[in-house]
């Protein structure tokens, strides 16, 4: 998962900064013991700045290694950025669909493979990705200036690719970034209300059965006849939106 590799970056950052330091100190005393001070004051100055880099790198990398939840690594056109998190993330849910897949196929955590793990992300990715396709079919989801993205994003529209492909492409996240700022409140409005709600009956009706515990809805993956069953719902839940705004 992306933050294990933010987590292991930070890790890798403060290692390399803290063994730099160590190196840089043990010249410096040398250098120091064996030479004149006014000999090697340009290079213990060049040492000193290179010790304050250090430290800076060893903060940066302690705060990934500590809060990886906070950073993750998008990919596009060898682009590589930074992103806060905002809405939803599909990791967070990834325990759970692993209990549930494990559940009905018989399997234990030990023994999946990488299309078991697919899989279990399509489960994850399901939990937000009718939210998505609404928001790709009335143009309301972008990508930054990553090209790639965009076409992706028409592909989608047009049905030759899902919206869990979509939504895997931004290292499963959706922030604010993706959303166009005309369509933000509803989506905070209904992300925030009613859809995890909706989406808890909606599995349940497919799947005849009762989920008492909210965690266990993350158990089907997407299909385009479930996405045109449960549009509507999302279209009642926009259209109560304006008319609580025209009030």
């Amino acid at each position: 998962m992306e933050q294990d590799k933010v987590k292991a970056n930070g890790s890798y950052i403060m290692k390399c900064c803290l063994i730099t330091s160590a190196v840089s100190i043990i010249i410096a005393i040398i250098v120091i013991m064996n030479n004149e001070w006014s000999e090697v004051a340009g290079v213990i100055f060049a040492i000193g700045i290179l010790l304050v880099t250090c430290i800076f790198g060893t903060i940066s990398g302690y705060r990934k290694y500590k809060h990886p939840e906070k950073y993750s690594l998008v990919g596009g056109n060898n682009k590589v950025e930074f992103r806060n998190i905002k809405f939803w993330d599909s990791s967070y849910v990834w325990d759970s669909a692993c209990k549930i897949y494990c559940e009905q196929y018989n399997k234990k955590v030990e023994e999946l493979n990488e299309t078991d793990e697919s899989m279990i992300w399509r489960y994850c990715d399901n939990g937000i990705a009718y939210l998505v396709m609404w928001l790709v079919e009335n143009d309301y989801f972008v990508i930054g200036d990553w090209e790639s993205g965009e076409e992706l994003i028409r592909q989608v529209k047009r049905r030759e690719e899902t919206p869990d492909e979509l939504i895997e492409s931004i290292d499963c996240k959706i922030t604010e970034e993706d959303i166009t700022e005309n369509i933000g409140d509803f989506f905070m409005y209904y992300y925030e209300g009613e859809y995890f709600d909706d989406y808890k009956k909606f599995v349940e009706d497919k799947l005849d059965i009762k989920i008492d515990n909210a965690d266990d809805v993350y158990r089907i993956a997407f299909e385009w006849a479930d996405y045109d069953r449960f549009k509507p719902l999302i279209e009642k839940a926009y259209e109560k939106y304006n008319s609580n705004q025209n009030l």
